[in-house]
């Protein structure tokens, strides 16, 4: 198995694809993802081998084929919580989720 970045999201449920981290406020994650997700989806993952389940809030296009999927993380473990904290300490941008 390959050496993931950090940050790296593996998303295995209800599709497999790869998703990066963007940012963490202490509440809402959100991520980069290469398809929309509506409101109400439940995703089913790992962030760098941390097992996360999310439900979306919301999800913008930002780019051809790249979308901004922000949601709460359910049932989100302390270890899975300090390490998206930790990532959202490497830069200002990591710890506020957009809004609109």
């Amino acid at each position: 198995m390959s050496e993931k970045s950090e940050g790296a999201i593996r998303v295995a449920s209800p599709n497999v694809h790869d998703a990066t981290f963007v940012a963490w406020d202490g509440n809402e994650l959100s991520m980069h993802a290469p398809r929309a997700y509506p409101p109400g989806a439940r995703l089913e993952g790992t962030l760098d081998a941390h097992a996360l389940r999310m439900k979306v809030h919301r999800c913008r296009r930002v780019e051809e084929g790249r979308f901004l999927v922000i949601g709460r993380p359910l049932d989100l473990r302390r270890e899975a919580a300090d390490h998206l904290a930790t990532l959202a300490r490497t830069s200002p941008e990591s710890a506020v989720v957009p809004r609109w």
